[in-house]
């Protein structure tokens, strides 16, 4: 888990930077703000990174972030919804077609390489990645349609604090805190796709926490992609 400032994080282990050499280019691997943990932790611990490692442009299975109110120009908003999958829709993950089917495949390919360029022997690498691709499939057959994306209405589910814990068991103060300067102070939020939000929650208490780990490492990794070696770039699709 990667968790801010390490005060949510369980048992956790350092890897605050990696650097890899390939044909003569030399890659640093940053740690988010020079921390990233690895931990057993909770669905709870887990659940902190999400909002942690958005304020550090890490995507995770909760996309969360603070825009002008659509409903309200005067004021601005924080809004929490469906997010983290690598490929661009629920139907890369879901429709049986060649193209997909390859879309797929060439996920994997990315991923084992992710993992073998931050050191993993090629068959953690390949574990891992089939890991990851089986938890972002859950986290696509949750996710809302691209038509059913478009309605404003639905879409939009203003939600007090008193009511979080209602829609999803998540430790909501603690994740909004985790977002830094100005996450104390809110305490309404538009809740976009309430089920998602429950069914990703779900998936942080019933995944296996090794599942979780790979994932937000990739993340990270990916984050990166750009500045570590060419076979890593070349992968990335």
């Amino acid at each position: 888990v990667v968790a801010a400032r390490g005060e949510h994080a369980d048992n956790a282990g350092q890897y605050a930077g990696l650097v890899v050499n390939e044909n003569g280019e030399r890659a640093r691997l940053r740690g988010l703000s020079g921390r990233a943990w690895v931990s057993h932790g909770s669905h709870q611990p887990f659940a902190v990174v999400v909002n942690f490692i958005a304020g550090e442009g890490v995507g995770g299975p909760i996309g969360t972030y603070v825009a002008q109110d659509p409903k309200n120009a005067t004021r601005y908003l924080a809004s929490v919804g469906q997010s983290g999958l690598t490929l661009p829709d629920r139907d890369y993950y879901l429709q049986d077609t060649e193209a997909y089917r390859n879309a797929r495949a060439a996920l994997v390919t990315y991923l084992a390489a992710a993992f073998k360029i931050a050191g993993a022997k090629p068959e953690a690498a390949a574990a891992d990645a089939a890991a990851v691709v089986a938890l972002e499939t859950k986290i696509a057959t949750a996710h809302r349609t691209r038509v059913d994306l478009r309605d404003p209405n639905r879409n939009y589910n203003l939600t007090a604090e008193a009511d979080w814990g209602k829609a999803a068991d998540l430790p909501w103060r603690a994740m909004f805190d985790a977002m830094g300067a100005g996450g104390s102070a809110i305490k309404e939020a538009n809740l976009r796709q309430p089920e998602v939000i429950k069914a990703v929650a779900d998936l942080l208490r019933s995944e296996p926490a090794a599942s979780w780990r790979a994932y937000f490492r990739f993340r990270v990794i990916n984050s990166q992609a750009d500045v570590l070696p060419k076979s890593l770039r070349d992968a990335r699709f």
